[in-house]
Parts: C-alpha cells; sequence; structure tokens
C-alpha cells in the first residue's frame, strides 16, 4: 500500500514537471517606450476642446456642432513574447515586450444629434520597423446613410473602409458653396460627403439638406 502511494506521489510530481516546464505563470507583459503620435497627426484634429464650429449651406442657413470630446487612448504593439502566464482561471495569455502607441478622438455633434461626426488619429504599426500614421474622418446623419474615408498621410494613400463602394479623392483645389479650399481629401458614398482639410479638421460635408461648408 506505501508502495502504491509513493507511486503516485511520484507520477503525480513528474505529470506537474512537465505541464509546467517552459512556462512562467507569473510574468507580466512589460512596456519598452511610447511611440507618440507625431505633430502632423494633431493637425488632423483641429478643434480645441470646448469650442463650437459653424457650418452654412449656399442659402446661409447655419448649424453650430459643438466640440465633446478630444480623447488620447492608448494601445500597443507587441515586440517579443517573453512566457505564457498559466495562472489564470481561464486558461493561458503570453506574455510581450511591448510598445505604447495613441489613438486621438475627436468628435463634433450638434444638439439634438441628428448629425455627428468625428476625426480620429492612429499609429497603424505592423512591426517596430513599419509604421503609418492615419486619419479617420466620418459623417452620420441620422435615418441616413454615414461615409468614412481612411487616409494614410505619411505614404499618401487611402485605404479601404467598412463603407462599401465609398469615393475616395484628393483635391489639389475645389470649390465648395463658392469658398475655395486646397489639399482638400474626401470620402463619398451615395449621396453622402465629406471632406477634410489638414489644419481645420472637417471642412464640409453633405447629407439630406444639402453641403455645408466650414465658416
Amino acid at each position: 500500500m506505501k508502495k502504491a502511494s509513493m507511486f503516485i506521489q511520484i507520477a503525480a510530481s513528474i505529470v506537474f514537471l512537465l505541464t509546467s516546464c517552459g512556462k512562467d505563470s507569473n510574468c507580466k507583459s512589460e512596456e519598452i517606450g511610447e511611440i507618440p503620435l507625431s505633430e502632423r497627426a494633431d493637425n488632423y484634429v483641429a478643434y480645441p476642446e470646448g469650442d463650437v464650429v459653424y457650418y452654412v449651406n449656399e442659402s446661409g442657413e447655419e448649424l453650430t456642432f459643438e466640440h465633446k470630446e478630444d480623447l488620447t487612448r492608448g494601445s500597443h504593439v507587441n515586440v517579443e513574447k517573453t512566457g505564457v502566464n498559466n495562472d489564470l482561471i481561464n486558461g493561458e495569455e503570453p506574455c510581450y515586450t511591448y510598445y505604447k502607441t495613441f489613438h486621438k478622438y475627436n468628435l463634433l455633434n450638434i444638439s439634438d444629434r441628428k448629425y455627428s461626426m468625428y476625426t480620429m488619429i492612429s499609429n497603424e504599426i505592423a512591426d517596430i520597423n513599419d509604421m503609418n500614421e492615419r486619419v479617420t474622418f466620418r459623417f452620420k446623419e441620422n435615418g441616413f446613410d454615414a461615409v468614412e474615408g481612411r487616409y494614410y498621410f505619411e505614404s499618401d494613400l487611402f485605404e479601404d473602409t467598412t463603407t462599401r463602394n465609398a469615393i475616395k479623392r484628393k483635391h489639389a483645389e475645389i470649390k465648395l458653396n463658392e469658398k475655395t479650399f486646397t489639399d482638400v481629401i474626401s470620402a463619398s458614398y451615395k449621396d453622402v460627403e465629406v471632406y477634410l482639410k489638414e489644419g481645420q479638421g472637417i471642412i464640409a460635408f453633405k447629407g439630406s439638406t444639402g453641403l455645408w461648408v466650414i465658416k
């Protein structure tokens, strides 16, 4: 009986050693640096917090948008796996060394929330040697279609978005309700359009009530 008991203890010890070999049950992911957004990226989120932004149509009617949010949120890009944390109730989780990256949001809407639009800048990183900043710009009207564009301003490329068949364009010069702008990017889908300019943010949008341009 004693021999059987000893055998069971030895077998249990071997199983424990085998299953825990190579795993660090106390590992934690470690931040090894930050990759901040560039000064140029901030130019695409151009509204100071607390401000209002006015847009007018070709008849001179005015819409007042309130600047609701200016949020900076952290993300990360993994560099190297350092172990596996198996001290979890529901399984295992790998540990990494990582760089912290950032996303910055800016939201505008009007009091009845019929219209809303936002810009977002972010670091898009495949790995530490392949970094590219992009701006996402979006306009939505309640009960109407929404449109979104994504633009990598460092490499001068548009990305396909969740808005299927959206048309993205660059405009060296464009006239919007008799007002001329240069170096504008835009996205359009069906009858919805949104226009973005570096240094000013969203300068114009079009929905069911026509084209509205920043004052």
